[in-house]
């Protein structure tokens, strides 16, 4: 609900100084407490936008690019979320807790990149079986069978890019290894 207040109030703000990053900054920040992550990364976006085009440095750019990563990686969109942590890291400076941050969450984007190839890899085998198999014999049913045993052989779901809720509570204990205090797939 606090949050819900804060974001009316950085709403009604932006109605009447569109131009000032740190408000979109400050909105962002709600929208992800509230895991409304598209809305965090269009603040982000309309903040750097903004920042490049009145030259701002500092705080407020890393703050948004580091928001801006957590929202694409809410969002599934690892790859993203990687460049903006390492810019990010690039930026800092001296800030030590944000730096460990940012090394963290780019540990977790390619530990999911990582993850996402490999069930592209057994995606990319199991067509090419397919193939193999649909050549040889007209019964199309070995499609979607096949397609099936693939994506749970790595514990993938076909219609999500994240892995099951088995695979991610086991992938925990590789995040541990990492460094990362928990797997963001698995279960909170």
């Amino acid at each position: 609900e606090q949050f819900e207040k804060a974001l009316e109030s950085y709403s009604k703000a932006l109605k009447e100084c569109k131009d000032v990053d740190r408000i979109y900054v400050h909105r962002s920040a709600c929208y992800l407490k509230l895991k409304r992550y598209t809305q965090a990364l269009q603040d982000c976006q309309k903040a750097a936008e903004l920042q490049l085009k009145n030259g701002v440095e500092g705080v407020s750019t890393t703050r948004t690019l580091f928001q801006k990563g957590e929202a694409l990686f809410a969002l599934d969109e690892f790859e993203g979320a990687k460049d903006s942590f390492e810019e990010c890291k690039k930026k800092v400076g001296s800030e030590s807790k944000l730096i460990s941050e940012c090394e963290r969450y780019i540990r977790k984007c390619s530990f999911e990149l990582s993850a996402l190839s490999k069930v592209e890899d057994i995606a990319a085998q199991d067509r090419k079986m397919e193939s193999r198999s649909n050549g040889s014999s007209s019964s199309g049913t070995s499609t979607s069978a096949g397609s099936t045993a693939a994506y749970s052989t790595c514990g993938a779901s076909r219609t999500s890019r994240r892995p099951s809720a088995t695979t991610r509570s086991s992938a925990a204990a590789a995040y541990s290894t990492c460094g990362a205090s928990r797997c963001p797939g698995a279960a909170t």
